[in-house]
């Protein structure tokens, strides 16, 4: 473990995990304005309490990254895939929607990560990691029906794959489901959730995700 990277590592993830919340909305806004529809003001999804929860969780992650990562390329990369894992969460909660632009900077900084941290024929497993679990979740979503698994859960999926790839795309999967698992199952106890309400799967995938990231830099 290096503490000094993680030190200035976890400062600077506390500094730019303020304006995460910002951020995601500036990037949805955008998105609407593309489609020529006007976005609702919701004061929780920038306010005090959301930023100072991305405040303390991105700090933490991007000190995990600092301290773990072989190497500053590797750390900033990887920080750059954690803050996008928690756009894309507050994204998909707020609206339901997966934005390419983030899909795509998480496949590119994985793609580099991949390359650098172990090499060029590594990129050949990620792809087809990528490719197995977009077939997966596009069979899934054929299986449960139309509107349950979206083409940007399906383009999400494929980017953590690429970020992942084989054998800690199955640690992503594991945590995502048991984070559904949990989630749902408390919903349906508290009564708060039925068999057909509707979720954001960008959460637990992201969460699924942060897990195997950690798991793989640390060595789990």
């Amino acid at each position: 473990m290096n503490i000094i990277p993680g030190f200035f590592f976890g400062a600077a993830g506390l500094l730019i995990g303020w304006f995460i919340p910002v951020a995601a909305e500036r990037l949805i806004e955008y998105k609407y304005i593309k489609k020529g529809q006007a976005l609702s003001h919701d004061p929780r999804y920038t306010s005090v309490w959301l930023r100072l929860v991305c405040l303390v969780v991105n700090g933490a992650l991007w000190a995990a990254a600092g301290a773990y990562a072989a190497g500053i390329a590797q750390a900033v990369l990887l920080a750059v895939i954690l803050f996008d894992a928690l756009m894309i969460t507050i994204i998909d909660i707020r609206t339901h929607i997966v934005p390419n632009e983030a899909v795509l900077v998480l496949a590119l900084a994985g793609l580099a990560l991949r390359i650098i941290a172990s090499g060029l024929p590594s990129v050949i497993p990620a792809i087809i990691s990528m490719l197995t679990v977009m077939v997966v979740f596009t069979t899934l979503g054929s299986f449960l029906g139309a509107g349950t698994v979206g083409a940007g859960d399906v383009k999400l999926v494929g980017a953590i794959g690429l970020v992942l790839s084989w054998p800690y795309i199955m640690y992503g999967l594991v945590g995502m489901s048991a984070l559904m698992l949990v989630w749902c199952g408390g919903g349906l106890i508290a009564k708060k959730m039925t068999l057909k309400s509707m979720l954001a799967f960008a959460p637990f995938m992201m969460g699924g995700a942060v897990f195997a990231i950690l798991a793989s830099i640390t060595g789990l």
